[in-house]
């Protein structure tokens, strides 16, 4: 805001919106109000009617002092009721608008926590035949895709924006339902799979990883919580996640504030907080580690550095990755090419070279782009 001087322009917008919200807030105390007094009004007019008739039948000696009395007894314990009635059905209309919102909880479908066994240390995922669009909206993002992965393999999505990477993982990750058809682990429908279990499965790295500001043991520690006391555990994860420097810096201390909450927070480059965030899925003893364009934020040798790092960590684990820059898919043992909704091919890197598809052009886009700028640098 500082950079672009907008500061007023979305102060300007804050205000307005604010007085906006105001004036609502006072035309809607005001009919209220009018209400109120149109009722205490007529009330009044009530009473004042009532009192005035009694007077002009006790100056007739129509009535007698008596029955003049009770009925003004009887005029004002009427007003009370009035009252109470109307306070009533005020706190009937409050409880209906609540029990309205019970009832769209109830409304919301039954989610079945029954625990199934499921094999974490051999899973062999599946996607068959699944189509997706977003709430709301009529665009199909998945338009029948079908793939599977196995244990102890490496597989690498690849494709476009859009093209539905990430939304893959999202599914995979119980965070959305499929549209249609099904994704099973080990034969056995993922809906019907508690997300405990899951986690025994696979742990994420997103493209939109969260930066905690809590202490550096408890950012790592989330990846798997019941290891929040093990020092060297979370050490390891956090050689492997290529953050031990980051531990170096703060001379050790596990238990050093990060973030700009507390008046002692380390704040991180957005580089070193990408690290933190694939230490703390290193941590996780899953089967899978699934990692959304993991290396975002990292300059080219530290990200040559971590693809070194993830194939002596993924010997030991599964691995589907999400990269924009293609050089990654090379450690993978199988690729999938996603355009326009759909797996468009199906290879190892050397095959989809080989075959001169939509892979290979991509991936001699993109090295020429590079020796381009070599060679600029060269002449230079």
């Amino acid at each position: 805001m500082k950079i672009f001087g907008a500061v007023r322009y979305i102060l300007a917008k804050w205000k307005a919106l604010n007085k906006k919200v105001l004036d609502e807030r006072v035309k809607t105390t005001i009919r209220s109000q009018k209400y109120f007094a149109i009722s205490t009004g007529l009330m009044i007019l009530w009473s004042g009617l009532i009192v005035m008739i009694l007077i002009w039948e006790i100056s007739h000696h129509a009535v007698s002092i008596g029955v003049f009395t009770s009925v003004i007894s009887s005029a004002g314990t009427i007003l009370g009721l009035s009252q109470g009635l109307s306070r009533t059905f005020s706190t009937l209309s409050q409880e209906h608008m609540i029990i309205k919102h019970y009832e769209k909880f109830l409304s919301l479908p039954e989610i079945d926590n029954t625990k199934r066994e499921v094999d974490v240390s051999s899973p062999h995922i599946v996607f068959e035949n699944v189509h997706f669009a977003y709430p709301n909206t009529d665009v199909e993002i998945l338009k029948g895709v079908s793939m599977d992965f196995y244990a102890n393999e490496r597989i690498s999505l690849v494709g476009e924006n859009g093209a539905g990477k990430s939304t893959i993982v999202k599914l995979l990750c119980k965070l959305y339902q499929p549209s249609s058809g099904r994704i099973t682990i080990n034969g056995i429908d993922i809906n019907d799979i508690p997300v405990c279990e899951l986690k025994k499965i696979f742990s994420v790295v997103f493209q939109d990883y969260a930066s905690y500001s809590l202490t550096l043991r408890e950012n790592i520690a989330f990846g798997d919580i019941d290891k929040i006391a093990d020092d060297t555990a979370l050490a390891d994860a956090m050689g492997q996640g290529l953050a031990i420097g980051i531990l170096e810096n703060l001379h050790r201390n596990l238990d050093t504030n990060l973030g700009k909450i507390e008046e002692n927070g380390v704040d991180l480059s957005g580089g070193q907080w990408q690290r933190i965030a694939i230490s703390r899925a290193c941590l996780s003893d899953s089967s899978f580690i699934i990692l959304d364009e993991p290396t975002a934020a990292l300059d080219p040798v530290a990200e040559a550095e971590m693809y070194r790092t993830f194939a002596a960590v993924l010997e030991k684990k599964g691995c589907i990755l999400i990269s924009h820059r293609l050089a990654s898919a090379k450690m993978a043992d199988k690729i999938y090419v996603l355009k326009d909704g759909v797996v468009a091919e199906k290879g190892s890197h050397e095959e989809l070279l080989a075959r001169g598809g939509l892979y290979e052009s991509m991936f001699r886009s993109q090295s020429s782009w590079y020796q381009e700028q070599d060679g600029e640098v060269s002449e230079a």
